[in-house]
């Protein structure tokens, strides 16, 4: 329903669906991107906390995060995005989404350095035969990991640049071949 706009009809739905599962965490996040395609944020934000509460996860992290961020609750978000991947990295759940959420939000504040930590960590964290280091991964990165790995590059490089103008070689050294990677 959601694909088709109908989200008051999706979220009837997912409501359903949270009745007849309510061990599982999907029915809730499903119903707070509902609420946000309907800009009903503190709906979305109930909801995403919701299914955030049954299962810490790259799912219900990733939502209930960009909700508080869309309601401009920065530190509700990271910290979402902190418990996130430490369950990740606890459980050795190999989930690149809640590393780039909050690569994400670290850029959109400014700070490259955070951003460049978990952008980085985030492309370790993906699954499958498709890495940053390795030859093809230009032709297997979708949009959105594309977007990381040029933020990356340019995060890199300024903070290498600058690095280089205070007289810290090694630092800008290493960042340019963070860049290059």
């Amino acid at each position: 329903f959601s694909a088709e706009k109908r989200h008051l009809d999706a979220i009837y739905m997912w409501k359903n669906a949270s009745v007849l599962r309510p061990d599982s965490n999907v029915p809730w996040n499903n119903i707070a991107n509902a609420y946000m395609a309907l800009g009903r944020e503190d709906e979305a934000v109930e909801a995403a906390q919701t299914a955030f509460s049954m299962k810490i996860d790259y799912l219900s992290s990733t939502t209930l995060s960009n909700a508080f961020k869309k309601k401009k609750r920065y530190q509700g978000a990271e910290s979402v995005l902190l418990a996130a991947i430490e369950q990740s990295l606890k459980f050795k759940e190999r989930y690149e989404h809640p590393f780039w959420s909050l690569a994400l939000l670290y850029f959109e504040q400014g700070d490259y350095l955070e951003f460049v930590k978990y952008a980085q960590l985030g492309f370790l964290q993906r699954p499958g035969e498709c890495n940053a280091g390795d030859n093809k991964a230009e032709a297997c990165i979708p949009d959105f990991e594309d977007t990381i790995a040029r933020k990356l590059y340019n995060a890199s490089m300024e903070l290498g640049f600058n690095a280089a103008a205070h007289g810290s070689f090694q630092t800008a050294l290493r960042h340019f071949e963070a860049a290059e990677q």
